[in-house]
């Protein structure tokens, strides 16, 4: 993935900037607030950012001091969430390759997390003792050491395990991980979400990865099997892919209501009885959304030498999915001799 999607648009918008005559300067703002992307992959996202870059192109001579580019390292499906300390203390967690990283609940906000994240890399190569970044914390943060202990306690725990990663060797870029962790929770919903999520059955899931989406099978209703019920489902008895469970995620957290989403995907959604769940096309508040379009490319064979069954899949929030589905909403690709 190096960002094909985001240029396209970015692409698309300059055009119709152009044909409107819009000012430079705000279509350069419009374009850095709307045109966002996650991927898991580091040099994924980096080809992605360069690209970004690249599509702005002469919009960057109206930019003011320094930009952030839109595209974040980050697990879409498994965001930051809420949990409780030791002491009981409301925090904001999420997983990495060293452990979990927590945080106070009340400084996780658009407002703080990147203030917090650059705080933590501008401080962490000074080794402060625990009362000096207690200093520095309160004086930049709305926190009161007589009164916001616990909190303080959760930011200094961090602190420490970033001072332990830097003494390895190991730091670096933890905090800006931190910054893009959190990105999910506060982009907002799109009109338009577009992508390639992986296809990759549940049994070819790392085991910890398996644990922790498990509760997102069950709230989206694609945990179901005859019989066993939840003991099959953690058997891994059926062919669950996890870019079912990502489009479901997509549509429910970043898609606008009417808003279309538009993935490629595995045919077998559609076909398999491991994949009944799926088809159900409800969220977890009974808010339906549509299959407006398919193309159907198993038999085209779009990525030769690879046996994916591939599609391409449209849906829109907010309006049920009826049968049959209309003339030419579902269309089958073949090879020409």
């Amino acid at each position: 993935w190096s960002g094909t999607f985001l240029v396209l648009c970015i692409k698309y918008i300059r055009e119709h900037a152009k044909e409107k005559m819009l000012p430079e300067k705000e279509v350069l703002e419009k374009i850095l607030a709307n045109i966002v992307g996650f991927d898991l992959n580091p040099l994924a996202v980096i080809s992605a950012r360069t690209n970004y870059l690249l599509a702005l192109g002469d919009l960057l001579q109206h930019r003011k001091g320094d930009i952030n580019i839109p595209v974040y390292i980050c697990d879409s499906i498994m965001t930051p969430h809420e949990g409780e300390d030791l002491f009981g203390k409301d925090i904001m967690r999420f997983n990495t390759a060293v452990g979990f990283f927590s945080l106070p609940k009340s400084l996780v906000s658009a407002k703080y997390i990147d203030r917090l994240a650059n705080f933590l890399e501008d401080n962490v190569p000074l080794a402060l003792s625990k009362n000096q970044l207690i200093s520095k914390l309160t004086s930049e943060f709305p926190l009161i050491p007589e009164k916001d202990t616990k909190d303080i306690d959760v930011v200094f725990g961090l602190y420490e395990k970033l001072l332990s990663l830097e003494k390895q060797g190991v730091n670096g870029i933890w905090a800006r991980i931190i910054k893009n962790a959190f990105a999910p929770l506060f982009v907002g919903e799109f009109d338009y979400v577009a992508g390639n999520p992986p296809w990759v059955n549940w049994e070819h899931l790392p085991e910890g990865y398996r644990e922790s989406t498990k509760h997102l099978w069950f709230k989206y209703g694609m945990a179901a099997t005859k019989g066993k019920g939840k003991d099959q489902f953690e058997l891994g008895k059926q062919k669950r892919d996890i870019s079912a469970l990502m489009t479901y995620v997509s549509i429910d957290k970043y898609l606008k209501r009417n808003g279309k989403l538009g993935f490629l995907i595995t045919q077998s959604v559609f076909k398999t009885n491991a994949s009944a769940g799926f088809r159900q096309f409800k969220l977890t508040n009974n808010l339906p959304f549509q299959v407006t379009h398919v193309d159907d490319m198993v038999e085209l064979n779009p990525f030769e030498g690879a046996s994916n069954r591939t599609s391409v899949v449209i849906f829109q929030k907010g309006r049920p999915t009826k049968y049959p589905l209309p003339m030419g909403a579902y269309l089958y690709w073949t090879k020409t001799a």
